[in-house]
């Protein structure tokens, strides 16, 4: 797991690092490539981006823009990933993911009544009740707790969906 690749000797070295232990996935959350063609990305995670083991969320530099450059690598990220929308679900053994995309919501909103929070509330209804999966367990990019940093937590998204969580488990 890890977030903020961007495009360097860095992302080599940190991925080059998971090659290594062999993952059984592999989860970015977000802010995935800041350069304006994310074919840099797509190259540097080629050798773990098979049979759908490297798992996404997008931030806020992959979604909450409106320069034409956010936009088009908004579309390169979910068209690469065959995604339909950038908060989805899957299974793994017994354990059902749950993505959400925790941007600043302004492109991809995550408030109470939204698209993406009837799907987050409806996906964890569902996976509650089925006796195949031991755990729920949900990612994002922005946390909901955060001790003070330049990355404060979000407190819509800590009033918001933290009784969803306890509720379904």
């Amino acid at each position: 797991i890890a977030g903020d690749y961007g495009c360097d000797s860095y992302t080599r070295q940190t991925l080059e690092s998971m090659e290594e232990t062999d993952p059984d996935l592999v989860f970015a959350l977000g802010d995935l490539s800041e350069v304006k063609n994310p074919q840099c990305f797509f190259d540097i995670i080629s050798e773990l981006d098979n049979d759908g083991k490297f798992k996404i969320a997008l931030g806020d530099d992959d979604t909450d823009s409106n320069d034409t450059d956010s936009l088009s690598r908004y579309s390169d990220f979910i068209s690469h990933f065959d995604l339909e929308d950038p908060f989805y679900s899957f299974d793994y053994q017994n354990v059902h993911f749950l993505a959400m995309s925790t941007g600043k919501g302004s492109y991809i909103p995550y408030v109470n009544g939204s698209v993406q929070y009837k799907f987050i509330k409806d996906d964890l209804t569902k996976a509650a009740n089925d006796p195949n999966f031991d755990w729920i367990i949900v990612y994002g990019y922005r946390p909901f707790y955060t001790s003070p940093t330049l990355h404060p937590a979000n407190e819509i998204l800590r009033k918001t969906y933290p009784p969803l969580f306890e509720t379904y488990g």
